[in-house]
């Protein structure tokens, strides 16, 4: 599967014995990912049909120099206090840089590797994928200076 994808990918790839080494790597050098399967899959000929699979990135954003912060922030889906979506108006989502960082590739072609497996004449059609949706708001940037700046209001008026 990852030399399949690797190929797809034009990189190249190296094997680790378990997660535990795969991590110690991905801590201690400069590789783009690793894909982790669990580890007792060594010991089958044939995939199973469920399989779970994990794309492990270096904690540390490569690429995004603009926050303070660099790191993948997977809680978040918009900022805090805000009803809008993070970097809204850029195309690739913004930070933290899931397109430029590699990750949707690499997560492409993990999944075309794997259905490919099990299907080896399957047409796979291209993939686009657009920001999350998010519900209608209004950005109203006085109640925004308000939320900031009303318990300083609040304590100068008594």
């Amino acid at each position: 599967l990852v030399s399949r994808a690797a190929e797809s990918l034009n990189i190249t790839y190296r094997g680790y014995p378990n997660a535990v080494s795969l991590e110690s790597t991905l801590m201690n050098s400069s590789i783009l990912a690793g894909v982790e399967f669990e580890d007792d899959l060594t010991l089958i000929d044939k995939l199973p049909e469920k399989l779970n699979v994990a794309i492990r990135f270096p904690s540390k954003l490569r690429t995004s120099m603009e926050n303070s912060l660099p790191n993948w922030e997977t809680r978040l889906l918009q900022y805090p206090f805000t009803p809008e979506l993070r970097e809204i108006s850029l195309d690739a989502g913004g930070y933290p840089e899931y397109y430029y960082e590699g990750f949707l590739s690499v997560q492409s072609a993990i999944s075309k590797a794997i259905i490919e497996e099990f299907n080896a004449n399957v047409y796979l059609p291209n993939v686009y994928v657009n920001r999350f949706p998010y519900p209608p708001h209004y950005d109203d940037g006085i109640l925004r200076v308000l939320e900031s700046w009303l318990p300083y209001i609040m304590l100068f008026t008594f």
